[in-house]
């Protein structure tokens, strides 16, 4: 099928649906005439047909665009400032970069063509898995990831793109009551091409711990077969975190008073922690600030600068897990 206006300009309104229902090429560019733009601020849906459907046309979205079935390919540019793009049962196809200036792209399916987001990407609709060409997270980006289980696709959310850069934001919450153990690891993103992660998340430097609910979780981006990121969940429970910090103290062998009186601060917290009263859980939280003080005193002088950090970082880890 042509369009009567080659080169011209095809509204969408809002409120207004456009349901493709045919396997077909809708064109209005063609001959080598001017590229004609569909302006869709209504819903295009394709709803039927399991085979491709192309519409030949540069799409400006600030709608709906929402493929159920088969699969719905541009041949002229898509751009989305606001809306959302919508696969659920269908898959989407692009012979230029989806570039997802604003909304939402979302869903469970495949898109054939690299991705540029500037908004927000959400795999499923619960857990759920979105594939695609090569993926790139601007600084107004975020990547919405919900954990409710360990298996990609169905327990949690995942992206598999062929090469990934990232900037802005990543936004994980945990559903369906999920509390995970120890070590499990959740590949947030499968990079499927060879060259490692450009970049990435805002805040999230690479072994960056960050506190979901009450699970702490550490991020890598050179986790599963080298170049994918994932999240290791941690020990979260505060006695066991303190056990460790307790571990990190011996094991840097400081000076002597030092170690002490450090000792006595983190014993203080375990007999608060250990009495199984939860009111005295602000005397542990006390306890651990006071030496959280003592270790920024004492920091670059009795205690060297990078002990030090790894000291403060491990305390805080369970501050954040009592909640102090």
């Amino acid at each position: 099928m042509r369009w009567p206006c080659v080169g011209g300009v095809f509204n969408n309104l809002a409120g207004a649906v456009f349901d493709v229902q045919v396997d077909e090429l809708m064109a209005g560019t063609f001959g080598g005439g001017p590229i004609a733009e569909f302006n869709n601020a209504g819903t295009l849906r394709k709803s039927a047909g399991v085979g491709v459907s192309v519409i030949q046309m540069a799409l400006n979205n600030t709608g709906t665009v929402e493929v159920q079935s088969g699969t719905l390919a541009f041949f002229s540019g898509y751009t989305q400032t606001a809306g959302s793009t919508i696969l659920n049962g269908g898959d989407l196809e692009s012979t230029t970069a989806l570039d997802i200036q604003g909304g939402s792209l979302s869903g469970d399916g495949t898109i054939f063509a690299s991705v540029s987001n500037g908004g927000q990407l959400s795999p499923g609709f619960s857990a759920g898995l979105i594939e695609m060409g090569d993926y790139s997270q601007g600084a107004t980006g975020t990547f919405n990831v919900e954990i409710g289980g360990l298996a990609p696709g169905t327990g949690f959310d995942q992206l598999v793109a062929s090469g990934v850069t990232l900037a802005g934001v990543l936004n994980v919450s945990l559903i369906d009551g999920f509390a995970g153990a120890t070590g499990d690891t959740f590949t947030i993103i499968d990079n499927d091409g060879m060259g490692a992660v450009v970049g990435t998340f805002d805040g999230l430097a690479e072994g960056a711990a960050l506190t979901i609910g009450a699970a702490q979780f550490e991020i890598s981006y050179f986790g599963g077969d080298g170049n994918d990121v994932v999240l290791t969940e941690l020990v979260s429970d505060p006695v066991d975190l303190l056990a460790g910090l307790i571990d990190l103290v011996i094991a840097l062998n400081l000076q002597q008073g030092i170690e002490n009186s450090l000792d006595a601060k983190l014993d203080a917290a375990v007999q608060a922690l250990e009495d199984m009263n939860a009111n005295n859980d602000s005397a542990a939280c006390g306890a651990l600030q006071a030496f959280t003080n003592a270790v920024q005193a004492q920091g670059g002088n009795q205690i060297p600068v990078d002990d030090a950090n790894a000291l403060i970082a491990a305390v805080q880890q369970i501050l954040d897990a009592l909640g102090c």
